[in-house]
């Protein structure tokens, strides 16, 4: 699964991308809403590792895609993708991005790629999100995107040892405007 936008290139991690990753995924203010935090180099590569010949589609399993900045020709950045397991048609996202590259409209043309991908290529029906109640940049994002809040669940994560509460977001095929 590969996108390009005017300014990205949204693709497969490959190992040569384990610096850049570990760079903003080790920094605690990017991860703090995040269960993954790279705490080494060898936990991003191990990670990367993970993902080798991984392709989209399988149920349960997350696929991450890093977000490569081309004019920087660094990658700035992931997003995750998982078919639900109880159908595939049904599809969680979620993103991170490097702080030096928050606030620019990165991850909303990275997320905005890959779904429309996911509803034009792939026949998806829904796509959802589940967004810390504190995380507001993500919630103003998905909003501005046309997702909906559909519910909040209560202590439903554990991120670093806390429960944290978190909103529910979904947008339909036959609502997602391009």
């Amino acid at each position: 699964m590969i996108h390009t936008t005017p300014r990205l290139r949204i693709r497969p991690l490959s190992i040569g991308d384990a610096a850049d990753f570990f760079a903003y995924r080790s920094d605690p203010e990017v991860t703090k809403f995040q269960s993954y935090h790279s705490s080494t180099l060898e936990d991003a590569q191990l990670l990367i590792r993970s993902m080798e010949g991984r392709a989209f589609g399988k149920k349960g399993e997350w696929l991450q895609l890093a977000i490569l900045h081309l004019a920087d020709k660094k990658v700035v950045g992931d997003l995750g993708i998982k078919p639900e397991g109880y159908d595939e048609r049904v599809v969680e996202v979620g993103v991170t991005l490097s702080k030096a590259y928050q606030g620019q409209g990165i991850a909303k043309e990275a997320m905005g790629a890959v779904i429309q991908s996911l509803f034009q290529q792939h026949g998806v029906h829904r796509v959802l999100c589940y967004i810390d109640v504190e995380n507001a940049p993500s919630l103003a994002m998905f909003e501005s995107m046309g997702f909906r809040r559909e519910g909040l669940t209560i202590q439903s994560f554990c991120n670093k040892g806390v429960w944290r509460d978190e909103y529910l977001y979904a947008v339909l095929s036959s609502e997602w405007k391009q």
